[in-house]
C-alpha cells in the first residue's frame, strides 16, 4: 500500500531490498555508500531520460510542427514518467521546449517556409528546400547541443526554472 505523502509529492524511492550481507562483495560496504550510488544512479537516469525526451521532441517536429498538439500527446507519458523518476514537471517541459525549438527551421512543414524560400530565391533563383536545408541543419544541431548543455548544467545544480 502506497504512502499519500509519497503520492502527493510524485517522488518515489528505489525498492527496498533485504539482502544477505554474503551478497556483497565487501565487508565494508556501508550505507552511506549504497546512498551515494544511489544519488549517481538517478543523476545519470534523469540526464539520459531528458536528453531522450529531447532528442524524441527534435524528431517528431519534422514531422508535426505544432507545439499544441506534441505536447497533448507526449505529455501525459513524459510528466508521470519524469515524476516518478524524481524530475519535475517545468524540467519537463523545458526539454520539450529545447527539443521543439532546435528543428524548427528545418522542419518542411514550417509556416513561414515559402516566405523564407521566396527571400533565397531572390538571390538564387534557382533555391529549394534543399539548398535550405543545406544551410541551416548545422544550425539546428548546434542549438539543440548548446540548449541540451545549458539544461543539464541548470539540472546538475539544482537551480529553479522560474520564479
Amino acid at each position: 500500500m502506497r504512502d499519500s505523502k509519497k503520492e502527493s509529492n510524485m517522488k518515489f524511492d528505489f525498492p527496498q531490498v533485504d539482502l544477505p550481507c554474503e551478497i556483497l562483495a565487501w565487508n565494508d560496504v556501508t550505507e552511506d555508500i549504497l546512498n551515494i550510488y544511489k544519488q549517481s544512479c538517478r543523476l545519470k537516469a534523469g540526464i539520459f531520460a531528458i536528453c531522450t525526451e529531447g532528442k524524441m521532441t527534435a524528431t517528431i517536429n519534422l514531422i508535426m510542427v505544432s507545439a499544441t498538439a506534441k505536447w497533448a500527446f507526449m505529455a501525459f507519458i513524459f510528466v508521470p514518467v519524469f515524476a516518478r523518476m524524481g524530475i519535475e514537471p517545468d524540467m519537463t517541459q523545458c526539454a520539450f521546449r529545447i527539443g521543439d525549438s532546435a528543428t524548427n527551421a528545418i522542419t518542411p512543414f514550417m509556416f513561414y517556409m515559402p516566405l523564407v524560400l521566396t527571400y533565397m530565391q531572390q538571390y538564387d533563383k534557382q533555391a529549394t528546400y534543399g539548398s535550405l536545408l543545406k544551410y541551416t541543419w548545422r544550425y539546428s544541431v548546434y542549438i539543440l547541443i548548446g540548449w541540451t548543455m545549458l539544461l543539464f548544467i541548470w539540472y546538475l545544480t539544482g537551480l529553479p526554472l522560474g520564479l
